[in-house]
């Protein structure tokens, strides 16, 4: 369940982040990709969060969060990466959406 969602102010993470947004009936915050550490101190109070971002910011926040460092390619498309908090640490998640 998502209760929070956040993309930067480009259009193209906009245009991912808004259906989510819209069918949740929760508004787009924006967060600066330029300032991602204290970004991540903030979200990682917050549970259910939706961060749409790019190929070079993804894999910052991740780690900053605790999840692995990955390697996103610009043209790497239809993958979402989802961290997991457990007792023992962070568990990141990759899952390949089909492109029509």
């Amino acid at each position: 369940m998502i209760t929070h969602v956040y993309s930067t102010d480009y259009s193209r993470t906009l245009e991912t982040a808004t259906p989510v947004a819209t069918l949740k009936n929760i508004l787009i915050k924006y967060y600066d990709p330029r300032n991602l550490a204290e970004f991540s101190t903030k979200i990682k109070t917050l549970e259910h969060v939706l961060v749409v971002g790019h190929s070079n910011t993804t894999p910052q926040i991740l780690s900053l969060m605790g999840g692995e460092y990955i390697n996103i390619e610009e043209s790497d498309y239809g993958v979402v990466y989802k961290l997991q908090k457990h007792d023992f640490g962070h568990a990141t998640l990759s899952i390949s959406i089909p492109l029509e």
